[in-house]
């Protein structure tokens, strides 16, 4: 039972990092296509999703850029970019 209760917990821990680069990939489509020139109706069109959904991606991508970066000691500072502002959000 322990055993196959482990499994599953290895397993969701690893859809979970599947869901979260599936999310990056929308992201990333999103902001090519729109740079692209695209409208988000046309982006939407070649995703197969709503252009309210291209509009969320295309926020969110603004939103939910995490960038580490190591300060050479071993410290490791995680910072939460917002558009063009970053703040320190915390250190592993």
């Amino acid at each position: 039972m322990k055993d196959h209760q482990d499994r599953a917990n290895v397993l969701r821990r690893a859809a979970q990092r599947k869901q979260a680069e599936a999310a990056a990939e929308s992201r990333a489509a999103v902001q090519e296509l729109l740079s692209m020139g695209l409208s988000q109706r046309e982006a939407g069109d070649v995703l197969g999703v709503s252009f309210q959904r291209v509009s969320q991606l295309a926020k969110s991508s603004y939103l939910s850029v995490a960038v580490t970066a190591s300060d050479g000691g071993g410290a490791t500072r995680r910072y939460l970019r917002l558009g063009t502002r970053s703040r320190v959000w915390g250190i592993r």
